[in-house]
Protein backbone atom coordinates (compact mmCIF):
# COMPACT_ATOMS: atom_id res chain seq x y z
CA UNK A 1 0.00 0.00 0.00
CA UNK A 2 0.86 3.39 -0.78
CA UNK A 3 1.24 6.55 1.87
CA UNK A 4 -2.26 7.79 0.72
CA UNK A 5 -3.54 4.38 1.37
CA UNK A 6 -1.67 4.10 4.81
CA UNK A 7 -3.35 7.07 5.97
CA UNK A 8 -6.68 6.01 5.42
CA UNK A 9 -6.21 2.85 6.69
CA UNK A 10 -4.75 4.45 9.78
CA UNK A 11 -8.00 6.38 9.87
CA UNK A 12 -9.99 3.63 9.86
CA UNK A 13 -8.37 2.07 12.71
CA UNK A 14 -8.36 4.87 14.51
CA UNK A 15 -12.17 5.27 14.42
CA UNK A 16 -11.94 1.43 15.39
CA UNK A 17 -10.27 1.82 18.38
CA UNK A 18 -12.44 4.59 19.34
CA UNK A 19 -15.69 3.45 18.47
CA UNK A 20 -14.85 -0.71 18.69
CA UNK A 21 -16.22 -0.88 15.18
CA UNK A 22 -15.95 0.48 11.59
CA UNK A 23 -17.56 0.24 8.34
CA UNK A 24 -15.52 -0.02 5.37
CA UNK A 25 -16.93 0.41 1.57
CA UNK A 26 -16.30 -2.70 -0.09
CA UNK A 27 -14.56 -0.60 -3.00
CA UNK A 28 -12.29 1.36 -0.80
CA UNK A 29 -10.85 -1.26 0.63
CA UNK A 30 -10.37 -3.07 -2.70
CA UNK A 31 -8.69 0.16 -3.99
CA UNK A 32 -6.31 0.19 -0.93
CA UNK A 33 -4.91 -3.62 -1.92
CA UNK A 34 -5.80 -3.57 -5.86
CA UNK A 35 -7.86 -6.76 -5.55
CA UNK A 36 -11.28 -7.55 -5.18
CA UNK A 37 -12.49 -9.53 -3.85
CA UNK A 38 -9.90 -9.07 -0.58
CA UNK A 39 -7.30 -12.42 -0.35
CA UNK A 40 -6.26 -13.38 3.21
CA UNK A 41 -2.85 -11.45 2.79
CA UNK A 42 -5.00 -8.06 2.83
CA UNK A 43 -7.00 -9.18 5.41
CA UNK A 44 -3.20 -9.96 7.12
CA UNK A 45 -2.34 -6.57 6.76
CA UNK A 46 -5.25 -4.99 8.04
CA UNK A 47 -4.76 -7.41 11.16
CA UNK A 48 -0.75 -6.57 11.49
CA UNK A 49 -1.65 -2.61 10.66
CA UNK A 50 -3.81 -3.02 13.53
CA UNK A 51 -1.38 -4.71 16.19
CA UNK A 52 1.60 -1.91 15.18
CA UNK A 53 -0.84 1.02 16.05
CA UNK A 54 -2.54 -0.56 19.16
CA UNK A 55 1.41 -1.32 20.93
CA UNK A 56 2.53 1.88 19.02
CA UNK A 57 0.33 4.67 18.74
CA UNK A 58 -2.44 3.77 21.34
CA UNK A 59 0.52 2.42 23.86
CA UNK A 60 -1.37 -1.41 24.64
CA UNK A 61 0.43 -4.10 24.99
CA UNK A 62 -2.60 -6.53 24.11
CA UNK A 63 -3.96 -6.50 21.19
CA UNK A 64 -7.96 -7.07 21.02
CA UNK A 65 -8.81 -9.69 18.50
CA UNK A 66 -11.03 -8.20 15.29
CA UNK A 67 -13.95 -9.79 13.92
CA UNK A 68 -15.51 -9.18 10.88
CA UNK A 69 -19.30 -8.61 9.32
CA UNK A 70 -18.79 -9.36 4.86
CA UNK A 71 -21.78 -7.53 4.13
CA UNK A 72 -22.73 -6.27 1.32
CA UNK A 73 -21.69 -2.75 0.71
CA UNK A 74 -19.19 -2.95 3.64
CA UNK A 75 -16.83 -4.62 5.29
CA UNK A 76 -17.84 -3.85 8.81
CA UNK A 77 -14.76 -4.52 11.61
CA UNK A 78 -15.26 -5.08 15.12
CA UNK A 79 -12.72 -5.17 18.15
CA UNK A 80 -12.45 -6.68 21.43
CA UNK A 81 -12.60 -4.92 24.11
CA UNK A 82 -8.83 -3.38 25.62
CA UNK A 83 -8.66 -4.87 29.56
CA UNK A 84 -9.62 -1.06 30.54
CA UNK A 85 -12.30 -0.51 28.61
CA UNK A 86 -15.94 -2.17 30.15
CA UNK A 87 -16.69 -5.40 28.46
CA UNK A 88 -19.39 -6.22 25.87
CA UNK A 89 -22.95 -6.83 27.17
CA UNK A 90 -25.85 -8.33 25.54
CA UNK A 91 -28.18 -5.53 24.93
CA UNK A 92 -31.33 -8.43 25.95
CA UNK A 93 -29.82 -7.50 29.12
CA UNK A 94 -31.06 -3.72 29.67
CA UNK A 95 -34.72 -4.30 27.85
Amino acid sequence: MDNTRNAELDQVLDTLYLDAAVAIEWKTACRWFNEQPLNQGSYRQIMHRWAERCRSIYRHHEVPELRMILGREKLTLLRDTFLDESPVVNLADFA
